[in-house]
């Protein structure tokens, strides 16, 4: 139980990270814990994960102007 909760952490912070183009930072724990509840809470389902991600704040105010540049 220890490690399938381990990979549900590292699972949600790396995409997480990945969509957000950036580490993540000790401001954004309050978000990845939030995500981490929902996740578990889904049975485990990627495609949850990665809803809750496209729904946070910190996503849908990020400026990803820069990445086009």
């Amino acid at each position: 139980a220890d490690r399938i909760d381990d990979l549900s952490r590292q699972a949600t912070t790396k995409l997480f990270s990945y969509a957000l183009g950036r580490q993540i930072e000790y401001y954004d724990e309050s978000t990845v814990r939030e995500l981490l509840a929902d996740f578990d809470k889904n049975q485990r389902r990627i495609r949850s994960l990665i809803h809750g991600i496209v729904q946070t704040d910190t996503f849908q105010s990020n400026d990803f102007q820069e990445l086009s540049e």
